[in-house]
Protein backbone atom coordinates (compact mmCIF):
# COMPACT_ATOMS: atom_id res chain seq x y z
CA UNK A 1 0.00 0.00 0.00
CA UNK A 2 1.23 3.26 -0.90
CA UNK A 3 1.52 5.60 2.32
CA UNK A 4 1.49 9.14 0.31
CA UNK A 5 -1.19 8.00 -2.08
CA UNK A 6 -3.14 7.45 1.11
CA UNK A 7 -2.05 10.48 3.35
CA UNK A 8 -2.19 13.35 0.17
CA UNK A 9 -4.96 15.80 0.52
CA UNK A 10 -7.95 15.72 -1.61
CA UNK A 11 -7.95 18.68 -4.14
CA UNK A 12 -10.67 21.23 -3.48
CA UNK A 13 -12.00 19.52 -0.61
CA UNK A 14 -10.28 22.04 2.04
CA UNK A 15 -12.76 24.68 2.77
CA UNK A 16 -11.04 28.45 3.21
CA UNK A 17 -10.64 29.36 6.67
CA UNK A 18 -13.09 32.16 8.23
CA UNK A 19 -10.29 34.45 7.98
CA UNK A 20 -10.12 34.36 4.33
CA UNK A 21 -13.74 34.33 3.43
CA UNK A 22 -13.72 37.73 5.03
CA UNK A 23 -10.56 39.24 3.23
CA UNK A 24 -12.22 38.05 -0.07
CA UNK A 25 -15.52 40.56 1.23
CA UNK A 26 -17.82 37.69 3.01
CA UNK A 27 -19.09 39.83 5.92
CA UNK A 28 -20.73 37.32 7.23
CA UNK A 29 -17.14 35.39 8.17
CA UNK A 30 -15.90 38.74 9.48
CA UNK A 31 -19.21 38.92 12.04
CA UNK A 32 -18.73 35.52 13.06
CA UNK A 33 -14.81 36.34 13.50
CA UNK A 34 -15.98 39.72 15.46
CA UNK A 35 -17.81 37.74 17.63
CA UNK A 36 -15.39 35.08 18.25
CA UNK A 37 -12.45 37.35 19.08
CA UNK A 38 -13.79 40.77 20.39
CA UNK A 39 -12.50 40.41 23.89
CA UNK A 40 -8.94 40.46 22.37
CA UNK A 41 -9.79 43.87 20.98
CA UNK A 42 -11.24 44.92 24.10
CA UNK A 43 -7.95 43.45 26.66
CA UNK A 44 -5.89 45.74 23.69
CA UNK A 45 -7.50 48.90 24.50
CA UNK A 46 -7.47 48.46 28.23
CA UNK A 47 -4.07 47.64 28.13
CA UNK A 48 -3.33 50.45 25.96
CA UNK A 49 -4.69 53.13 28.91
CA UNK A 50 -8.10 53.14 28.34
CA UNK A 51 -10.94 52.64 30.92
CA UNK A 52 -13.52 50.19 30.82
CA UNK A 53 -16.34 51.80 29.28
CA UNK A 54 -13.72 53.89 26.37
CA UNK A 55 -12.37 50.38 25.98
CA UNK A 56 -15.72 48.56 25.11
CA UNK A 57 -16.70 51.94 23.17
CA UNK A 58 -13.52 51.69 21.17
CA UNK A 59 -14.03 47.88 20.51
CA UNK A 60 -17.75 48.67 19.43
CA UNK A 61 -16.35 51.23 17.02
CA UNK A 62 -13.63 49.18 15.52
CA UNK A 63 -15.19 46.24 15.12
CA UNK A 64 -18.47 48.30 13.48
CA UNK A 65 -15.96 50.33 11.31
CA UNK A 66 -14.43 46.76 9.86
CA UNK A 67 -17.99 45.30 9.38
CA UNK A 68 -19.66 48.18 7.64
CA UNK A 69 -17.31 51.14 6.43
CA UNK A 70 -13.44 49.17 6.14
CA UNK A 71 -13.14 45.84 6.04
CA UNK A 72 -10.15 43.61 5.70
CA UNK A 73 -8.18 43.69 2.04
CA UNK A 74 -5.59 41.40 0.87
CA UNK A 75 -3.29 44.82 0.54
CA UNK A 76 -3.36 45.74 4.41
CA UNK A 77 0.03 44.68 5.60
CA UNK A 78 -0.62 41.59 7.95
CA UNK A 79 -4.11 40.52 5.76
CA UNK A 80 -2.45 36.83 5.91
CA UNK A 81 -3.32 36.76 9.58
CA UNK A 82 -6.36 37.58 11.40
CA UNK A 83 -3.94 38.02 14.38
CA UNK A 84 -1.44 39.82 12.70
CA UNK A 85 -4.14 42.39 10.70
CA UNK A 86 -5.77 43.13 13.44
CA UNK A 87 -3.53 44.97 16.21
CA UNK A 88 -1.58 46.60 13.10
CA UNK A 89 -5.43 48.02 12.57
CA UNK A 90 -5.77 48.72 16.09
CA UNK A 91 -2.52 50.50 16.47
CA UNK A 92 -3.40 52.81 13.52
CA UNK A 93 -6.70 53.62 15.09
CA UNK A 94 -5.03 54.69 18.39
CA UNK A 95 -2.45 56.89 16.60
CA UNK A 96 -5.55 58.57 14.97
CA UNK A 97 -8.38 58.48 17.16
CA UNK A 98 -11.71 56.58 17.06
CA UNK A 99 -15.19 57.52 16.87
CA UNK A 100 -18.47 55.82 17.07
CA UNK A 101 -19.36 56.58 13.24
CA UNK A 102 -22.38 54.97 12.88
CA UNK A 103 -25.08 52.72 14.98
CA UNK A 104 -23.24 49.65 16.68
CA UNK A 105 -22.92 46.90 14.02
CA UNK A 106 -22.15 44.17 17.32
CA UNK A 107 -22.91 43.99 20.95
CA UNK A 108 -20.25 42.96 23.50
CA UNK A 109 -20.68 42.13 27.03
CA UNK A 110 -18.36 44.97 29.03
CA UNK A 111 -19.38 43.96 32.30
CA UNK A 112 -17.95 40.02 31.55
CA UNK A 113 -15.00 41.73 29.76
CA UNK A 114 -14.02 43.92 32.63
CA UNK A 115 -14.77 40.91 34.92
CA UNK A 116 -12.33 38.95 32.60
CA UNK A 117 -9.77 41.55 32.25
CA UNK A 118 -8.91 42.26 36.04
CA UNK A 119 -7.38 39.27 36.42
CA UNK A 120 -5.30 39.79 32.95
CA UNK A 121 -1.68 39.43 33.65
CA UNK A 122 0.97 42.39 33.08
CA UNK A 123 2.32 43.17 29.74
CA UNK A 124 2.73 45.43 26.92
CA UNK A 125 -1.03 45.62 24.27
CA UNK A 126 0.55 43.56 21.63
CA UNK A 127 1.55 40.69 24.48
CA UNK A 128 -1.67 40.58 26.12
CA UNK A 129 -3.30 40.41 22.40
CA UNK A 130 -1.66 37.52 21.46
CA UNK A 131 -2.10 35.65 25.02
CA UNK A 132 -5.54 36.43 25.04
CA UNK A 133 -5.71 35.80 21.42
CA UNK A 134 -3.85 31.87 22.38
CA UNK A 135 -6.42 31.21 24.97
CA UNK A 136 -9.88 31.98 22.65
CA UNK A 137 -8.21 29.40 20.27
CA UNK A 138 -7.57 26.93 23.00
CA UNK A 139 -11.38 27.58 24.45
CA UNK A 140 -13.10 27.39 21.09
CA UNK A 141 -10.79 23.56 20.85
CA UNK A 142 -11.62 22.90 24.06
CA UNK A 143 -15.44 23.28 22.94
CA UNK A 144 -15.22 21.43 20.18
CA UNK A 145 -13.58 18.17 21.86
CA UNK A 146 -16.12 18.44 24.49
CA UNK A 147 -19.38 18.42 22.07
CA UNK A 148 -17.74 15.54 19.92
CA UNK A 149 -17.21 13.70 23.39
CA UNK A 150 -20.82 14.50 24.04
CA UNK A 151 -21.93 13.08 20.30
CA UNK A 152 -20.02 9.74 21.34
CA UNK A 153 -21.75 9.74 25.56
CA UNK A 154 -18.34 10.27 26.29
CA UNK A 155 -18.37 12.92 28.72
CA UNK A 156 -16.58 11.30 31.54
CA UNK A 157 -13.69 10.75 29.82
CA UNK A 158 -13.40 14.10 28.40
CA UNK A 159 -14.09 15.01 32.47
CA UNK A 160 -11.13 13.03 32.67
CA UNK A 161 -8.61 13.77 30.25
CA UNK A 162 -9.49 18.20 30.01
CA UNK A 163 -7.82 19.17 33.31
CA UNK A 164 -4.12 17.34 30.83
Amino acid sequence: MDSHSDTAPLAGTVLPSRWAQAVQGDSQALGELADSYWYCIYAWWRRVGLDAAPAADATISNLTRWLRVRPPSVEDSGAGRMREWLPARLAELAAEGWEMEEEPAIAIEAAWAETRYANEPEGEPEAIFHRRWALTVLEFTMQALRAEYAARGLETLFAEAAPF
